[in-house]
C-alpha cells in the first residue's frame, strides 16, 4: 500500500526499525514492535515508560479511543496539553500523502477503491464507472488535484494508521474505527467555527504548510525533460564543435591557397 517499511528501515539510528520491517507483511507491526508501537501510541501515554508500554500491549490501557497518535505529529511527539501543536504535520503523514497522490505508476480505479471498500472510508478523488487503464500518471495528475484537501489528508491518516498496524487486510482490524478517524479529520477542517478567527488562521496556515510540502518541488524521477535537456545540450555543444572545426579547416585551406592574408588565417 505505502512504502512504510522502507521509510522506517532506512532511518538513521537510533530511530531505525529494529527488527527490520517487511514490505509485504504486517506481522511484525502494531504495538508488538517498539517503533510502530510508539508511532501508534496516543500522545497522552508515555511509550518510553516500560510499564505503560506493557499495559498497552496487554490491553490494560485502551488506545483505540484516541486519534491523536504520534505518527500524525511533527517530530512524532505531541503535547497532551495542546493537542493541536504539531498535529497533522508528521513526516510519515506527508510521505504517505505524496506516495498516494504524487507518485507515478500503474494505478486503476479498482486499486483506488479497494482500500476503502470494507471500512466505508470515502475515496478522496472521483472515480469513473469503468476501471481506468494503467498509467504512469499520478493520481494528482489524473484528477487535476493541485492542492491538498481535508479529504486527502484524512485518507492519508487512515492509510498510515492501518499500515502501522499488524492487521493483514482491511476489515480485520475491528479494534480501531477508521471511518471515525476519516470523518473526524475532515470535520477538523470543515466543521470548525467560522467565527473563531484564531482557529481559522491556524487551519489556513496548516493547509498552506501542507501545500508547500506536497507541491513545493516537482518529482523529476519519472520525467523525460531532464533527458531531453541532456541530449539537446550535447547536440548543441557537438554542433558548435563541428562548426568550429569546419571553420578552422576552411580558414586553413583558404590560407594555403593564398586567398586570405596569413595573419588573418592565424588569428
Amino acid at each position: 500500500m505505502i512504502e512504510l517499511a522502507n521509510w522506517l528501515n532506512f532511518r538513521p539510528l537510533p530511530s531505525r526499525a529494529d527488527p527490520l520491517l517487511l514490505n509485504h507483511s504486517r506481522e511484525l507491526r502494531g504495538f508488538k514492535h517498539d517503533l510502530t508501537g510508539r508511532l501508534l501510541c496516543p500522545i497522552e501515554h508515555d511509550w518510553n515508560n516500560t510499564v505503560v508500554r506493557s499495559k498497552i500491549r496487554n490491553k490494560e490501557i485502551k488506545t483505540n479511543t484516541s486519534f491523536f497518535i504520534r505518527a500524525f505529529y511533527q517530530n512524532e511527539e505531541g503535547n497532551p496539553n495542546d493537542v493541536e501543536d504539531g498535529f497533522l504535520r508528521g513526516t510519515l503523514l506527508v510521505q504517505t500523502w505524496r506516495q498516494i497522490f504524487r507518485a507515478s505508476g500503474s494505478i486503476s480505479d479498482d486499486e483506488i477503491s479497494s482500500s476503502h471498500e470494507v471500512s466505508n472510508v470515502p475515496a478522496p478523488v472521483p472515480q469513473s464507472n469503468k476501471a481506468r487503464m494503467s498509467t504512469k500518471q499520478s493520481i494528482a495528475e489524473l484528477y487535476g488535484l493541485n492542492k491538498v484537501t481535508s479529504q486527502t489528508i484524512a485518507y492519508s491518516c487512515v492509510l498510515l494508521r492501518f499500515s502501522l498496524s499488524n492487521a493483514k487486510k482491511w476489515g480485520q482490524d475491528r479494534s480501531f474505527n477508521y471511518e471515525g478517524l476519516y470523518n473526524e479529520i475532515v470535520d477538523y477542517f470543515e466543521a470548525a467555527d467560522p467565527e473563531d478567527e484564531e482557529v481559522q488562521v491556524h487551519l489556513a496556515e496548516l493547509l498552506q504548510w501542507w501545500n508547500e510540502q506536497a507541491f513545493a518541488e516537482e518529482d523529476a524521477s519519472g520525467s523525460l525533460k531532464p533527458s531531453f535537456h541532456f541530449q539537446s545540450t550535447l547536440e548543441e555543444h557537438r554542433a558548435a564543435k563541428a562548426a568550429a572545426a569546419a571553420a578552422s579547416i576552411a580558414v586553413t585551406t583558404a590560407s594555403n591557397d593564398g586567398n586570405i592574408p596569413t595573419a588573418l588565417a592565424s588569428s
